[in-house]
């Protein structure tokens, strides 16, 4: 079944990032507390992974924040000031993973 396979989905996610403390069932149902955290969690792991070498020592909020002011700024409607509401309702995370 569809929610199965996004169960399984939610399982792989969350072990790929060591989120012990997310359940999936909250991500299968859209909780959006659950979702900004397994989303942040994925940019922090993300971030250490691929993030430009020159400004990895920074705070890693701040330039995570540059990093997606810099990468969205071609995208007319979003509009990156915190993480908060800038995020709320997905434009601005699809066109980060646009960018791509």
């Amino acid at each position: 079944t569809m929610s199965g396979n996004r169960y399984e989905d939610c399982c792989t996610v969350l072990n790929s990032i060591n989120d012990t403390k997310t359940a999936p069932q909250e991500l299968v149902e859209s909780q959006q507390k659950a979702v900004m955290s397994t989303w942040w969690s994925l940019v922090q792991a993300f971030w250490k992974r691929f993030g430009p070498d020159p400004i990895r020592e920074e705070k890693l909020t701040e330039a995570i924040k540059q990093w997606c002011l810099e990468v969205t700024k071609d995208y007319e409607a979003v509009s990156v000031c915190d993480f908060t509401s800038s995020w709320r309702d997905g434009y601005a995370f699809n066109c980060l993973l646009h960018s791509f």
